[in-house]
């Protein structure tokens, strides 16, 4: 709060190069998060709501949105220029520091010449904000086994929310929808729409794995709460292809977006699902691959397909030139209010524009498109069959609009493209043993995550090695980029590389990895198998010795470049047959920074969670360390949810064979303060107790060990014999440069 006004202000800690732009910002070239204003402004209108209902005779003023971008490392395009923004009142400034901001703050009083509050009316806002601060007696929206860490949205029918799941087997962010029936439904409404819920998840599950369609989860609650859950992405939507002229699609691209959208809304249809908001803002590009997504799952076509679902609010809806007539009027709707969208937007990928501002002027100007806007489709050079399509498409009346989806893929399908042939199979199907490309050979599938999958593969020479293949929708730079990471660390206890890679049959990129048998310290910590002391302290000493190679890493001059691994945990630790342990998986290494969280919950320290980003520094390596080791020491982990501030945690089950100094030399790296944390793992092995050279026998006969022989033959992971050496800290390439 100052003379000028009431600004609402969000801090960003982000790191890379970062662009401001609209709907969504770009980082370091493939992350594009969204606009942070765009949230920030629901936060606006709340203060102006108090502010109005409580100082109904203070000045009316502009709630003004700011972010500030705080970390002095990052690049940073297209901020707003304190001078410029003050002197021409700009709406929602970006500021590339907290001087730039306070610069703004004061040529924003010099340019008005006039305060707006005095100095007793803002002590006034500010005391009665600070009296509202409390935490809300209202119960927030929990998803079972989930924290909500943000509200996107709220309407009383629908909330969307970020949440980070809490079990701690799963990393990163999940995006959620509920949707939820209205409290002024009477008895009859809510059984029907329970009924109409079971339909819709039915509905979905038929869709299946369709590869223009992003995965979601449905789940129906007691209640009769539809939840919708979908891993959280920040790839760019069509809109930020379509909005940077570096990036639009020409011709060729815009008809395989538009062929991808309609195969997309064909399989919707076929099982009596309706979008409703088919807009580039509502698709995805990963990896070029348009995403269909924001389904709007409350609204399905009922049985017979004859009985349509009516809209019951359609003063909400915004007139944006997508949106079909009929769902801004409040009437029936059916396929073709899909396909009304999809010739929209199949029209300004290909002219540059939309036919039409608005729907209304649309139907004002005749309902169709004119002849000069034909004529514009065919100057492009599309076929006759494509400009039908979207001719028919285009048409305000409902009645008689083009209804069949399968008619837009016939029409911009490529002439040697069967659209009647059995299904193309699933994106990122597992690949079968005995598949091949190039020189490898696939012999078992290993294990998979959220963005690709393990196989054990062998060469054209017998060799053996991992192949992690990406699924489809990673891009090239993600995929290089692990690879460089993987190269420039010198360990014999990290998974290595020697920097080959491919692209299997032109579809999914992959990495080929050292090979190795062992099991993950996940698997033995569930099976019961506890390690004795010497056991316990090679395996500290061996990880340590990873970590180390992370933080003190140099760069082609030799300059300190450290990198985080940034997901220790029991799944990324594999014990070799020769009781050695690699630090596997390292999909979210990278340098220090701030970004989307993208660990798992219980191995990240809280200190270093900020909502829904959290901050990649050596000490939480260390605190991931610690968390691991514990549980791998004592069979459970030191706190199922960390607080910063808690109490330090105690063994749930004490072992006298182990020496108190090392449950001392735990509690130091699981401290949730981090001036209190080991900084680095150079200072984590410094602190090593000295006890710890002498090895402790274990006394409990009842409890399962791992001893120092060999281990039995198991199920193979990565890692691997002997590599040739790698080249010395090669630079770890921007990912614009890849």
């Amino acid at each position: 709060m100052t003379h000028t006004g009431i600004y609402v202000v969000e801090l960003k800690h982000w790191s890379g190069r970062i662009r401001v732009q609209p709907n969504r910002w770009l980082i370091d070239g493939y992350r594009f998060p969204p606009d942070p204003h765009i949230a920030n402004g629901f936060k606006c209108r709340l203060v102006k709501t108090l502010y109005e209902h409580r100082f109904p005779t203070y000045p009316n003023l502009w709630v003004e949105s700011v972010v500030v971008l705080t970390n002095p490392d990052a690049e940073i395009e297209n901020a707003d220029s304190p001078a410029v923004a003050a002197e021409r009142a700009r709406y929602n400034p970006t500021f590339a520091s907290i001087d730039a901001f306070i610069a703004y703050l004061r040529k924003r009083e010099v340019s008005l010449q006039q305060r707006i509050l005095t100095t007793n009316q803002i002590r006034g806002i500010a005391d009665y904000y600070k009296s509202q601060s409390e935490p809300p007696r209202s119960p927030v929206y929990a998803v079972p086994g989930y924290e909500t860490v943000e509200y996107l949205s709220q309407r009383p029918d629908c909330i969307e929310l970020l949440a980070r799941p809490v079990d701690g087997r799963s990393r990163g962010l999940t995006r959620f929808r509920i949707f939820r029936p209205s409290v002024s439904d009477s008895e009859e409404e809510r059984r029907r729409a329970k009924r109409k819920a079971h339909g819709t998840l039915d509905a979905v599950a038929q869709i299946g794995d369709h590869p223009n369609i992003q995965s979601v989860w449905v789940h129906m609650t007691e209640e009769g709460d539809i939840i919708e859950g979908c891993r959280w992405s920040e790839a760019g939507t069509l809109r930020d292809l379509m909005d940077d002229e570096d990036t639009r699609p020409d011709v060729e691209s815009a008809q395989e977006i538009c062929l991808a959208i309609a195969s997309a809304l064909a399989a919707a249809h076929d099982v009596g699902i309706i979008h409703r908001a088919v807009k580039p803002e509502h698709i995805l590009m990963m990896n070029g691959i348009p995403k269909l997504t924001d389904f709007d799952l409350s609204y399905q076509l009922e049985r017979p397909i004859g009985d349509l679902t009516v809209l019951p609010d359609p003063t909400r809806l915004k007139d944006d030139g997508y949106t079909a007539p009929e769902l801004l009027e409040g009437r029936d709707i059916d396929e073709s209010t899909d396909l009304f969208s999809l010739g929209v937007l199949a029209y300004e990928l290909f002219v540059g524009e939309k036919p039409h501002a608005t729907a209304r002027q649309l139907a004002a100007q005749g309902g169709a498109l004119s002849d000069r806007q034909i004529r514009r489709l065919r100057d492009v050079g599309l076929s006759d069959e494509v400009i039908a399509v979207i001719q028919d498409a285009i048409v305000a009346d409902r009645s008689r609009r083009l209804c069949n989806a399968r008619a837009f893929v016939e029409a911009f399908a490529p002439d040697d493209m069967a659209t009647d042939g059995p299904d193309a199979p699933p994106p990122n199907a597992r690949l079968e043993p005995g598949d091949t490309y190039d020189v490898y050979e696939i012999l078992e599938f290993l294990g998979q995550g959220a963005e690709a999958q393990i196989y054990r593969a062998k060469t054209m020479d017998e060799d053996q090695v991992a192949l992690k293949v990406f699924n489809r929708e990673v891009p090239r730079e993600r995929a290089l980029r692990e690879r460089t990471l993987m190269r420039c660390i010198s360990s014999d206890h990290v998974v290595g590389s020697d920097g080959r890679y491919g692209h299997w049959h032109g579809e999914r990129y992959f990495l080929v990895m050292d090979c190795v048998e062992g099991e993950t310290l996940r698997q033995l910590i569930d099976r019961g198998d506890l390690p004795d002391g010497e056991t316990f302290r090679r395996v500290a000493l061996d990880l340590l010795d990873a970590l180390r190679a992370f933080h003190e890493h140099r760069d082609e001059e030799g300059r300190p470049s450290p990198l985080i691994h940034g997901d220790v945990k029991p799944e990324n630790v594999v014990i070799t047959h020769g009781g050695s342990a690699i630090l596997i998986d390292l999909s979210v290494a990278g340098p220090p920074r701030t970004e989307d969280f993208a660990g798992t919950v219980g191995y990240v320290p809280p200190d270093r969670i900020l909502g829904t980003e959290m901050q990649f520094a050596p000490d939480g390596d260390t605190f991931a360390l610690g968390v691991t080791l514990w549980e791998w020491l004592y069979g459970a982990k030191p706190q199922p949810a960390p607080t910063v501030g808690g109490p330090p945690p105690r063994p749930a089950h004490p072992r006298s064979c182990i020496a108190t100094s090392w449950t001392e030399w735990l509690l130091q790296a699981l401290a949730t303060d981090g001036s209190q944390r080991y900084a680095t793992a150079s200072k984590m092995l410094e602190a090593l107790p000295q006890d710890a050279d002498v090895p402790i026998p274990d006394v409990h006969a009842e409890a399962a060990v791992i001893t120092t022989d060999p281990l039995p033959p198991t199920i193979p992971f990565y890692v691997a014999p002997p590599r040739p050496p790698r080249t010395p800290n090669p630079r770890v390439t921007p990912l614009s440069t890849i």
